[in-house]
């Protein structure tokens, strides 16, 4: 087998295994249904990943494109606060909490 075949077999076996929900599945096993349709659980794996002994994810960033799929309006909103609080106080944590108020 040549080096070029198998990088590429080795480049395809990455992107498929790396594409499987795997989030999805174990959710689905385990009796509760379809994870999609509720967005707390993506977002808490963002904030809290076991990779990284359940600290500093990104839930500011999950939520905000939640919503933006969800319900582009709302996301608006938040945007839009968070610039306004942004511009006031300058305070990065302040701005995300208010925004998600």
């Amino acid at each position: 087998m040549s080096f070029s075949l198998i990088f590429i077999l080795c480049a395809l076996g990455g992107y498929l295994l790396g594409s499987i929900p795997f989030g999805l599945v174990l959710a689905k096993l385990a009796g509760y249904g379809d994870i999609r349709k509720s967005g707390s659980c993506g977002v808490a794996g963002h904030m809290f990943p076991v990779w990284l002994k359940f600290k500093g994810g990104k839930g500011v960033s999950s939520a905000f494109g939640f919503l933006l799929v969800t319900y582009w309006p709302i996301a608006l909103v938040a945007v839009l606060v968070w610039v306004l609080m942004a511009v006031i106080f300058r305070y990065s944590s302040l701005w995300a909490l208010t925004a998600a108020v």
